[in-house]
């Protein structure tokens, strides 16, 4: 039997630590991820947020955290004044940079990420809310017309509205 290691020619990519989950609109749920997750995750990618009537002026401002980058979609929606359905909180470490890639796509629904590392390699995580109420324009539609490389790995993390597990 040969004992030789069997070597790659793709260099190994820092470990990125990532949290996903739909909030289901509750300050509570945003609040302990932001709160307890600070050591378990490097970026906390969230669906369906809690926005809360912070400031006097009755303005819906997203939760924030002094360990906690938030990271909110690019919109072209500003009229309608929704909030988006997606967004990401980023914990900075050395080396490690996060892209907001609004030149792709500008939608409340989807958010496209390019995380850059100190190697200079590029991993692209796309946080995405397919809402089917929105027959013409659901995220996993739009996500289809965009151009993204095939030359970096993609990590596309979906959740769909009203899906049920049986």
């Amino acid at each position: 039997m040969n004992n030789t290691p069997i070597s790659s020619s793709t260099p190994l990519l820092p470990t990125i630590k990532i949290i996903q989950l739909n909030c289901n609109k509750k300050g509570s749920t945003v609040h302990g991820l932001l709160n307890t997750c600070f050591n378990d995750a490097d970026l906390l990618f969230l669906q369906e947020l809690w926005w809360a009537q912070i400031s006097p002026n009755s303005t819906k401002e997203l939760v924030g955290h002094r360990v906690w980058i938030p990271i909110l979609p690019t919109t072209t929606q500003s009229t309608d004044n929704l909030p988006p359905h997606v967004m990401a909180y980023f914990r900075p470490r050395p080396g490690m940079e996060v892209v907001l890639c609004s030149n792709l796509i500008q939608d409340r629904n989807i958010q496209i990420l390019n995380i850059i590392y100190q190697s200079n390699s590029t991993t692209t995580i796309i946080n995405l809310y397919n809402d089917h109420k929105q027959h013409d324009e659901c995220a996993t539609d739009l996500l289809c017309t965009i151009s993204l490389s095939h030359n970096q790995p993609t990590i596309v993390m979906i959740q769909e509205y009203g899906q049920t597990l049986d």
